[in-house]
Order: C-alpha cells, then sequence, then structure tokens
C-alpha cells in the first residue's frame, strides 16, 4: 500500500514536470497600434458596411498565430465588426486606406486570418477590418479586443485604435 502510494506520487511529480518543461506559450499577436491613432469616415447611412486598414501586426516570435475575431469594447451605437483579413505586403507596396462597402469586394483587403510575420520584420502583415453602422446614430469604438489562437492556446489582446462610422464628416465617437 505504501509503495502504491508512492509510486503515485512519482507518477503525478514526473507528470508535472514533464508538461511544464513542454509547455511552450507560443507566440503572442502584438499590435503597432498605441491609442494615438484613430480613423473617422463621415457620410455613411445606416445599415451600411465599411472596410478599413487597421493597422500592423506581427507575432513575438517564430510560429503563427490565426486570428478568431475582433469585437469593439464599449462600442457606441452598436457598431459591430463583420468580417476582418490579414494582408501580407512588402514594405515598397502599402496597403492603407477605406472602402465603402464589404470587405470581399475589395480585392486588395483581402488574405486570410493567420499572421506569420515576426516582429519587427517583413513582409509586414497589415490588419484590415470590416465595420457595419447599424442604425442613424454615429457609430464607434476606441478599443476593439482580436481573440486568436498561439499553439493551440485561445489568447486575446487589445487594439488600440479609434474607429467611428458617422453620419456627418465630423463626430466624435472614434
Amino acid at each position: 500500500m505504501i509503495l502504491l502510494a508512492a509510486l503515485c506520487i512519482v507518477v503525478v511529480a514526473t507528470a508535472i514536470v514533464v508538461t511544464r518543461g513542454t509547455t511552450d506559450d507560443g507566440p503572442a499577436l502584438v499590435s503597432e497600434a498605441d491609442g494615438s491613432t484613430s480613423a473617422t469616415l463621415g457620410s455613411v447611412d445606416a445599415k451600411e458596411y465599411r472596410s478599413a486598414y487597421f493597422g500592423s501586426v506581427c507575432v513575438s516570435g517564430p510560429g503563427k498565430v490565426t486570428i478568431r475575431s475582433i469585437a469593439p469594447i464599449d462600442p457606441q451605437g452598436g457598431l459591430k465588426v463583420t468580417d476582418f483579413s490579414v494582408v501580407t505586403r512588402r514594405d515598397d507596396a502599402a496597403l492603407l486606406g477605406a472602402s465603402n462597402g464589404r470587405l470581399r469586394d475589395e480585392p486588395s483587403f483581402q488574405g486570410g486570418h493567420t499572421v506569420t510575420t515576426t516582429c519587427p520584420g517583413e513582409p509586414y502583415a497589415e490588419l484590415f477590418v470590416e465595420v457595419y453602422k447599424p442604425g442613424l446614430a454615429d457609430t464607434g469604438a476606441h478599443e476593439f479586443t482580436i481573440t486568436y489562437d498561439s499553439d493551440g492556446d485561445t489568447r486575446s489582446t487589445k487594439l488600440r485604435f479609434g474607429f467611428g462610422l458617422c453620419t456627418s464628416n465630423t463626430c466624435d465617437v472614434a
């Protein structure tokens, strides 16, 4: 009985050491957005979509991350993220800007959901997001949560980038 108990303790202790020794946190998603950047698109009616550049992203070390979702934090006016895309580019081929309509209708904004660019490095991985304005009120958010997978773990990070969709050319929601 004592021998069996001692054997169980050794097995459990070995399992803990092996698990801790082989656990790799994997790379983290990193964004260049630090809260000092925002974009406001004016003349957006109710029930309209806009697709826009949200900044460069990269991974903190070798490997890849796959973005699962992007959601506004405390959105005003019901802002929704309805699609997103990671586009890899070379330094000499900037992909910036915004487009009226859906992400799927803008060929230069189309890509996948995986980020493999290691920070800092090239080629750059650019994040494009499709947002939706559900009603007449101006809508926006100051931060977004990005949920992603890295080495089998689901993680999240904040994208500190203000974005607004406004009825007029000026509003204060981003």
